[in-house]
């Protein structure tokens, strides 16, 4: 992963309500531009959208299905970001 988060950061995810997932989204969010502003000055192809889902696939795999949920939530919401 390329951002490893809090074991606990995604439990319970699916149980949050709506406004404490927007809150989490974001922060994940920003995480995740920071991350990519630091790889693009290091000259990094990757794209932000390329990350996220990256991510979300190592949840799945490690069977972290709140964490890729989150993950994809976050996909969905900021998919205007991405152009």
């Amino acid at each position: 992963m390329y951002i490893e988060f809090k074991d606990n950061l995604f439990d319970d995810y699916l149980r949050l309500d709506q406004e404490q997932k927007d809150f989490l989204q974001r922060l994940v969010f920003f995480e995740y531009v920071e991350l990519i502003d630091k790889e693009n000055f290091k000259g990094s192809p990757l794209t932000l959208q390329n990350i996220l889902y990256m991510d979300m696939q190592d949840y799945l795999e490690v069977e972290n299905y709140e964490g890729a949920q989150a993950i994809k939530d976050v996909l969905k919401l900021y998919t205007e970001e991405f152009d």
